[in-house]
């Protein structure tokens, strides 16, 4: 699953619209940088037309399951 960085889009914002939580922004920027992008911030606008590959909500929820959230 991929998502096109939109002008104004922050990595908070894009959490909420795929996930329901902003404060699920962590796991946007870590899957970024495992694709080799440099570190990502949740309050930085991100560059238009920036391609994150983002987990889908099931991935999210093992992934916090495993860490006992």
């Amino acid at each position: 699953m991929f998502h096109t960085v939109s002008q104004g889009e922050t990595l908070m914002g894009i959490a909420w619209t795929m996930y329901r939580d902003p404060q699920k922004w962590w796991i946007i920027a870590d899957y970024a940088m495992q694709d080799g992008h440099r570190t990502l911030f949740p309050d930085r606008d991100m560059t238009p037309g920036l391609v994150l590959r983002m987990p889908s909500p099931e991935q999210v929820e093992r992934l916090l399951a495993r860490r006992g959230e």
